[in-house]
């Protein structure tokens, strides 16, 4: 039997203060089970957080401290309020910098592309109605129009690039140009010599313009016209955005004057006064700038494109008239009847029923400037008395007077052509000329905003840190 243990002592085994442990004993003197882990510690990241919120709560209880994170805060929302503003203005000049060097130039190059193709056909399907040789001036007329064609290609070609759903109808273009010229080449060769199939290969030629090349050409001019659209889309959206950062940085900046005046009793404080005045004259300028560009676009827009659209087509549709009523003449007899359907078709397109409407109509409706619509009511009369004249030969050549209607198409209706199309070309060169200055006009308001409002908030952050540092430094 053994004796009892002395009382207040443990029944573990002693451990002298100071003696190593044996393995497996824990601080407490306790075995510890192999294999069981040692009580997690709270991770550091928890215990920074906390750190962190215990330093925010001090700092926000003391007067310097909230001072400190209001101009923290007054900092941050300057430089959000700057960046915002110069990507912001930095994609509308983007925006307008391809509406000016890009989308307008190539839609131009394409209204060119189709009128000189247009052209071309109608001069050549003329020059077959006169006898014996064909006339210098009709074969420089058609030279000069394959050659525009030509350049009006490349240039398109050039801005196609690799995009697919442009360069499709350019590669279109560019392999049809010389099999057309060839035919028409063919054509003149055989007619010279008085061989009837000379019409054939005219025939021939035209039905590939027609049915192939203009089609083409109208699928690039629709692609470039929507996007000089979307251009000017990108850059006239209005900047909500930044207006609205702008006055809610200066409603800040006056909340925290007003706080420090009613802390301090000293009315101004430099720092955030000239913050305040960069923030006044970042929304001034954007304000002016942005208004400025707007008016000038919309300018170019109303005066400009809208107008070259309908320009643009109503000169396509008098030279189809044109080539519809000259082939009618070289087709002759049933040959002839589709060439009748199209110049009835191209015509009621130009001008309506009555010679003034159509296209031409909504070409004097959309006139503002006076000299275009001086040049539309001119094309609007030639063309009034083209279609009289139009009427005549077709009476004559159904009478059986061929020659007579051969006289009137290459005599006064081909005069009031003439002059229908160089109205039309007047009035469209006078409406891209402004389409093109008001876009640059637009373009150059917003010269210089995108930095100016990155250097306004600059201005600012460091004016609204300094104003707040000088008040807490008071308080040390």
């Amino acid at each position: 039997m053994s004796a009892p243990r002395p009382p207040g002592r443990s029944g573990g085994p002693r451990v002298r203060p100071g003696s190593p442990q044996r393995p497996g004993q824990s601080g407490t003197g306790r075995a510890q089970t192999p294999g069981q882990p040692e009580p997690a510690a709270a991770p550091r990241e928890r215990g920074a957080v906390r750190r962190y919120l215990d330093d925010l709560r001090t700092l926000r209880s003391t007067t310097p401290g909230r001072l400190a994170l209001l101009g923290l805060g007054l900092v941050l929302l300057s430089v959000l309020t700057g960046v915002v503003g110069f990507f912001s203005v930095q994609a509308k000049e983007n925006g307008l910098d391809d509406l000016v060097q890009r989308s307008e130039p190539l839609s131009i190059a394409a209204q060119d592309l189709y009128g000189a193709l247009s052209d071309a056909d109608a001069t050549v399907a003329g020059a077959f109605l006169v006898g014996g040789g064909e006339p210098l001036d009709v074969r420089q007329r058609y030279e000069e129009d394959i050659a525009a064609a030509a350049d009006a290609l490349t240039t398109a070609a050039h801005g196609a690039g690799g995009a697919g759903w442009l360069s499709e109808p350019v590669a279109r273009l560019s392999n049809q140009l010389p099999v057309y010229t060839g035919l028409v080449e063919a054509a003149r060769a055989n007619h010279r010599q008085g061989f009837p199939v000379g019409a054939a290969y005219l025939r021939e030629a035209s039905g590939l313009m027609q049915s192939t090349m203009l089609p083409a050409a109208e699928d690039l001019y629709d692609a470039e016209m929507a996007g000089v659209i979307q251009d000017q889309d990108r850059a006239d959206a209005l900047p909500i955005v930044e207006v609205v950062l702008g006055v809610l940085l200066l409603a800040a900046l006056v909340f925290v004057q007003i706080h420090l005046f009613r802390r301090t009793n000293r009315v101004f404080n430099i720092g955030l006064v000239v913050a305040t005045l960069a923030v006044v004259a970042s929304l001034a300028w954007t304000g002016i700038a942005q208004l400025t560009m707007l008016t000038a676009l919309d300018e170019s827009r109303t005066a400009g494109s809208e107008q070259v659209d309908v320009l643009a087509q109503a000169r396509i549709a008098a030279l189809q008239a044109r080539s519809g009523e000259t082939l009618t003449l070289v087709a002759q007899g049933a040959a002839g009847e589709v060439y009748v359907t199209d110049h009835a078709d191209a015509a009621e397109t130009l001008g309506g029923a009555d010679g003034a409407g159509g296209l031409l109509g909504q070409a004097r409706d959309l006139a503002v400037d006076p000299e275009v619509r001086a040049a539309v009511d001119a094309a609007i009369e030639q063309n009034q008395q083209w279609m009289s004249l139009h009427e005549e030969l077709r009476a004559l050549d159904e009478a059986g007077s061929y020659e007579a209607a051969v006289d009137t198409a290459m005599g006064p209706a081909s005069e009031a052509f003439t002059q229908v199309d160089e109205n039309l070309l007047t009035a469209l060169e006078a409406v891209r000329t402004t389409m093109s200055l008001r876009s640059a006009d637009a373009h150059g308001a917003l010269g210089g905003l995108a930095v100016g409002l990155l250097g306004c908030a600059v201005v600012a952050a460091v004016g609204a840190a300094a104003g707040v540092w000088q008040r807490v430094r008071e308080y040390r």
